[in-house]
């Protein structure tokens, strides 16, 4: 399970990502929206890419913590007057003890790199998801009457 986080100066917003569980996938998806300068319109666009792939997620406080969170993935929106907007990603995971570890850091184009995730598709496409239900389903034996 996976916890998204995006702040900026004026506000944050959390999401929680029950399916999904590489944060590859998240930076690629985040790599493949616009650049803005506003957290709450990142996520929103988040929000809209996760409902046309057929991903869930639900709206989360975003400065509690999440217990039963595996990953955490905190992107800063920094936007200066006159600069473009600049998206900071900090990637987190828990170690042995359960204590959450910051493993990557920096910009969101840097960290896309040290993860080999700057290019394909963000998240599994609806037939995709389909063909994995309806292969999961067919495995299931039938119940007898």
């Amino acid at each position: 399970m996976m916890k998204l986080v995006i702040h900026d100066r004026h506000s944050a917003a959390g999401l929680i990502l029950p399916d999904v569980a590489q944060m590859r996938d998240v930076v690629r998806a985040l790599r493949g929206l616009e650049t803005v300068d506003s957290a709450s319109v990142l996520l929103e666009a988040f929000a809209r890419r996760c409902l046309e792939a057929g991903v869930a997620f639900d709206s989360t406080d975003p400065l509690t913590a999440c217990s039963f969170c595996t990953h955490l993935v905190e992107v800063e929106v920094h936007a200066e007057e006159g600069a473009a907007p600049v998206q900071f990603v900090r990637l987190y995971d828990r170690d042995v003890d359960g204590i959450l570890c910051r493993r990557h850091h920096g910009t969101l184009h840097a960290v896309a790199r040290q993860l080999r995730c700057e290019d394909g598709v963000p998240f599994p496409t609806l037939p995709a998801i389909a063909a994995k239900t309806a292969a999961f389903t067919a495995a299931i034996p039938p119940r007898p009457l």
